[in-house]
């Protein structure tokens, strides 16, 4: 059961991680892909793959034959920034950001 002080924690951790995520944000969108990518490399055969899987993505017919997703671990804009920089998001494998989160409208640096 919840009382008084909990709502105000839960109050004060919303605000913490809005503050958060705005500091987050704000730091990956002013590098540049260099900076973002800095550490990060697709693995083998990745990039092969998933523009093999975007080939395959609708078929004569225009109906989706492949699905495709991806978890990342990191907040949407962030890992879709960290996608374009490794030329990942060019695969057209993905599907267009979604609608803005939490107020941000996240910018993929294409």
């Amino acid at each position: 059961m919840l009382q008084d002080n909990d709502i105000t924690n839960i109050d004060e951790s919303s605000l913490n991680v809005n503050e958060m995520m705005d500091t987050m944000y704000n730091f990956v969108s002013n590098c540049n892909n260099e900076e973002v990518s800095t550490g990060i490399v697709p693995l083998p055969g990745v990039l092969d793959t998933l523009h093999t899987l975007a080939s395959r993505y609708t078929n004569t017919n225009d109906e989706n034959e492949v699905a495709c997703g991806l978890v990342t671990g990191n907040v949407e804009g962030i890992a879709r920034r960290k996608m374009s920089a490794l030329d990942i998001h060019a695969t057209n494998v993905f599907t267009p950001l979604s609608k803005p989160q939490g107020g941000r409208i996240w910018d993929d640096g294409s």
